[in-house]
């Protein structure tokens, strides 16, 4: 289960932590990032299941994805990163493990 997202300088999320329990409702007004933040894990998902480049492409180039209040167009300013326990399942029980996962 993901526990914590980290989203910086993705469309118009400039530095975001998000804590997810059990079931997580994101609710808020229009305009405040709720479908950017499910489009940043697409963004990612995009990259774990093809490339980096495919991802780009998907979400229209670099413009597409850093914010329009940075100044700068450079990508590398974007960043997601996850945090998530695994169950690994034992015959004497299940133990956890906390895991770290991202792209920079």
């Amino acid at each position: 289960m993901i526990e914590t997202i980290h989203v910086k300088n993705f469309k118009s999320i400039i530095d975001d932590n998000i804590k997810l329990k059990g079931l997580t409702v994101i609710i808020g007004p229009n305009g405040s990032g709720k479908s950017n933040l499910i489009k940043a894990l697409d963004f990612l998902a995009t990259i774990l299941n093809n490339n980096t480049v495919a991802a780009v492409n998907k979400y229209g180039g670099f413009t597409g994805i850093v914010p329009k209040a940075i100044q700068t167009k450079d990508f590398r300013k974007t960043q997601i990163e996850f945090e998530y326990i695994t169950q690994s399942s034992c015959f004497a029980g299940g133990t956890g493990g906390l895991r770290r996962g991202g792209w920079l």
